[in-house]
């Protein structure tokens, strides 16, 4: 169970990140010159942002998840 959350927040996140980019590309070439990498930039934040918290997701299921002790039961 704990795996297919993992998977499940890990694809999402790299999809959203994947289309705010691509957004943030369309929002430089409506600002025209003066705009451009003002709203790439913050949206790319917004995208580290989201990485990091679902590495910290998967980092905090990972420490929480039984392991197995000499082959023994999880």
């Amino acid at each position: 169970m704990d795996d297919i959350l993992i998977k499940y927040l890990t694809d999402n996140a790299l999809t959203l990140i994947f289309v705010l980019y691509i957004l943030s590309g369309f929002a430089d070439t409506m600002m025209g010159v003066e705009g451009v990498g003002k709203v790439r930039s913050i949206l790319r934040e917004i995208g580290f942002a989201l990485n990091k918290v679902c590495l910290i997701i998967e980092g905090a299921i990972e420490a929480i998840k039984p392991k197995r002790v000499n082959g023994g039961p999880k």
